[in-house]
């Protein structure tokens, strides 16, 4: 429910800002049900997904709550509240279930979550033209888009150290 309702909320400020209609892109939703049988073969790899997630989402609020990035006091206070109640113990829960059930140090596990984060931030952000929507939520609150990628690599970084995988931001 807390997913669903900060969606909402996010996906219609961003609509409303953008002058856009309010939709989820085909694209999430093609790639999610590309995804949903990895839930039921490889556990672990579902969950290694869900600290990507969680760690990705968390970072734009956190990046839209600071005053430095987002002009708009109702939005900022918005991501800023969603970031600081939910994700943060959203990424705490998919980070502490991994290294609890699923975190062995073995070459396939590691090898598994390289080959992981990369398909994800292909999928994701692999695409970075100008009809980007990221980039265009970006422009559309007067931001640099570049600050907003290196933001969530730093994020991301961390968040991946946590479940012993380190990648640098660099590599992103």
């Amino acid at each position: 429910n807390d997913e669903a309702k900060h969606a909402a909320v996010f996906r219609r400020f961003m609509a409303q800002k953008l002058e856009a209609k309010e939709r989820v892109p085909h694209s999430v939703i093609k790639g999610g049900d590309r995804y949903l049988w990895l839930a039921r073969f490889l556990p672990s790899g579902a969950v290694f997904l869900a600290v990507i997630v969680e760690a990705i989402g968390g970072a734009f609020l956190e990046f839209f709550g600071d005053e430095r990035h987002m002009p708009e006091p109702l939005f900022r206070s918005i991501c800023r509240t969603i970031a600081e109640r939910d994700e943060k113990r959203h990424i705490e829960l998919c980070a502490e279930t991994y290294n609890e059930l699923y975190r062995s140090g073995s070459r396939w596990e590691r090898f598994r979550n390289n080959v992981a984060w990369k398909a994800v931030l292909k999928s994701a952000y692999g695409d970075k033209t100008e009809d980007h929507q990221l980039l265009q939520a970006c422009r559309a609150f007067g931001l640099e888009s570049p600050r907003l990628y290196q933001f969530i690599a730093d994020r991301l970084s961390q968040h991946l150290t946590r479940i012993g995988l380190y990648v640098s931001a660099e590599r992103f």
